[in-house]
Parts: C-alpha cells; structure tokens; sequence
C-alpha cells in the first residue's frame, strides 16, 4: 500500500506493527515507530523458510495511530 497521511493536529503517527521471525529472541515482538512529517517508512515479508514460513522482516499486519 502506498498512502499519504496529513495531520491536522500537533502530534506525530505512530505505526504499530509486529517483526517477523528470522529465529531470533526478538521474533514477532511489537514494534511502533513515529512518522514525523516528511518521512517513509516500509515494512515488508521476504525470504521463505525451508517449512514454509515466509514473513522474516515483519508479519503483513499493521495500524496507523
């Protein structure tokens, strides 16, 4: 998805997503990250694992508060 957002308020977005699982004690832990204006940020699913897991960088699911 390919979206611009626009404040209206004082404040900063958040982005609210999960890591995927890359077999490490970090797997699938929350993660938020502010949005200051003028910024980008890219979450993604790359590589597939010989069983079939497929999300290594983050899981496909995401809000913006």
């Amino acid at each position: 998805m390919d979206v611009s957002l626009t404040r209206t308020s004082e404040g900063e977005f958040v982005l609210h997503h999960a890591k995927g699982s890359n077999h490490k004690i970090e797997d699938f832990q929350p993660a938020d990250d502010a949005l200051p204006p003028g910024s980008r940020r890219r979450i993604y699913s790359f590589g597939v694992h010989p069983w079939g897991m497929s999300s290594v960088e983050s899981l496909p699911f995401f809000n913006v508060e």
